[in-house]
């Protein structure tokens, strides 16, 4: 049997328990949306309230195959199918940069307002400079342009200017902060088809050869 001092210290306790187990309830509501999976999947995942005003660059049920992350997020999808805009955004350009149709777009709402978003190797650019567009509205057409043998790829990555300059480096596997940036950014809008992880290639670069006299 407990003595009545113990048995008011336990209750005290158990209260202070609840109170921080439901504030933690609270928070964790607070800070995700639950979204729904793509048709055949068979849970759903959830996406940070931080992030829930942007949206994944393919369309629910499109094909969605991720690849390397470098300057920015590499992914194939069928050729022909649409390239979303991950967010609210004003359209700075149609062309550029990258082989192919380049679109780059401003954000203007969430933690990335004012950064700038280039859509790379596409084979016809949907929007114009100017333009204003909405969170998963289309913006160019998947055409693999650049990417020999791949006729689905695309990448989508931040830019450095209005133009679709891309941040440089000196690695061989060409990887960027910014381009770890998206890579998280996708992950966090679908975790289903982008891994934790980014995929580097190549996994390990050459040796550096010495120079000859």
């Amino acid at each position: 049997m407990l003595m009545p001092g113990i048995a008011r210290a336990e209750v005290a306790c158990m209260r202070r328990f609840s109170a921080l187990a439901l504030a933690a309830l609270c928070l964790s509501a607070a800070l995700t949306v639950v979204v729904a999976a793509p048709a055949g999947a068979e849970r759903a995942w959830t996406v940070p309230r931080a992030v829930s005003m942007y949206r994944f660059p393919v369309a629910v049920g499109q094909i969605f195959y991720e690849q390397r992350t470098d300057r920015g997020q590499d992914f194939a999808t069928r050729p022909g199918d649409p390239v979303l805009a991950i967010g609210r955004a004003v359209i700075t350009t149609n062309r550029g940069y990258f082989p192919g149709r380049t679109v780059v777009l401003q954000l203007l709402d969430g933690p990335f307002a004012g950064r700038f978003v280039f859509y790379g190797h596409a084979r016809r650019a949907l929007v114009r400079p100017g333009q204003i567009v909405r969170a998963g509205q289309p913006v160019s057409i998947a055409g693999g342009v650049g990417a020999p043998g791949d006729p689905g790829h695309m990448e989508v990555g931040f830019a450095l200017t209005k133009d679709g300059v891309i941040p440089q480096t000196q690695r061989c596997d060409h990887y960027t902060h910014s381009g770890g940036e998206m890579h998280v950014l996708l992950h966090q809008l679908n975790p289903e088809l982008v891994g934790t992880r980014a995929i580097h290639s190549p996994l390990r670069c050459p040796p550096k050869k010495k120079s000859r006299r």
